[in-house]
C-alpha cells in the first residue's frame, strides 16, 4: 500500500496543477473572445486575436475537455472518501 501512496502523491501535484491551468486558460480564451476588436486594434497577442475567434473557442473547448479527463484520471487515481 505504501508504494501506491508515493504513487499517487507524485502524480497528484502535477495532474492537479496541469487540469486548474487549462480549465483557467479555457475560461479565458471565452473571455478573450468578447475583446477581439479592441485586441487587434491595439495590437494586443490574444488567441482570438492571433487565431480567429473560431479557432479559438475550439481550442478552449479543447482545453476543457482535457481539464474534464484530468480530473477523471484524478479520480481514479486518489482514494475519494466522503468523510
Amino acid at each position: 500500500m505504501a508504494s501506491r501512496s508515493a504513487a499517487v502523491s507524485s502524480r497528484l501535484p502535477w495532474s492537479w496543477s496541469l487540469a486548474v491551468l487549462l480549465w483557467v486558460a479555457g475560461f479565458d480564451t471565452l473571455y478573450a473572445c468578447q475583446d477581439v476588436e479592441f485586441d487587434r486594434r491595439e495590437g494586443l497577442h490574444s488567441l482570438p486575436a492571433s487565431l480567429g475567434v473560431p479557432r479559438a473557442l475550439t481550442l478552449a473547448r479543447l482545453m476543457h475537455a482535457l481539464t474534464v479527463l484530468l480530473l477523471l484520471l484524478l479520480f481514479r487515481v486518489v482514494p475519494f472518501h466522503l468523510v
